[in-house]
């Protein structure tokens, strides 16, 4: 069970990477929205970094489980927290960034 949702969130991030690319890829072709598609890319390299440290994360929390003994492995569960909270403000701050970026094409009315 719990592989085969692995399994599935996986494939759902894959298909949202795709398209993240493939908008990114027209906002810089078609449109000339560098700006704009570099922002995304930012977003979508931080999203993929932050699902690895995810998943390492939880292995950690299960070595913590499995080998209570092991007295680096809390330490290494509070090091994967630190590096997940850093990505996600990366992302935070991507976003915010994207926002500005594309508040212009709002106000222009090139977003229409």
């Amino acid at each position: 069970m719990y592989r085969s949702l692995v399994h599935e969130v996986t494939q759902s991030f894959k298909t949202i990477s795709e398209e993240a690319i493939s908008i990114s890829k027209t906002l810089c072709e078609k449109y000339k929205l560098n700006k704009v598609a570099e922002c995304i890319d930012s977003i979508q390299a931080g999203e993929q970094e932050k699902l690895e440290l995810t998943a390492e994360l939880q292995i950690a929390r299960q070595g913590v489980v499995d080998n209570p003994e092991d007295e680096s492995m809390p330490a290494q569960v509070a090091g994967l927290q630190e590096k997940l909270q850093n990505v996600v403000c990366r992302i935070n701050e991507h976003l915010e960034d994207l926002k500005y970026e594309s508040e212009d094409l709002y106000t222009n009315g090139e977003g229409r």
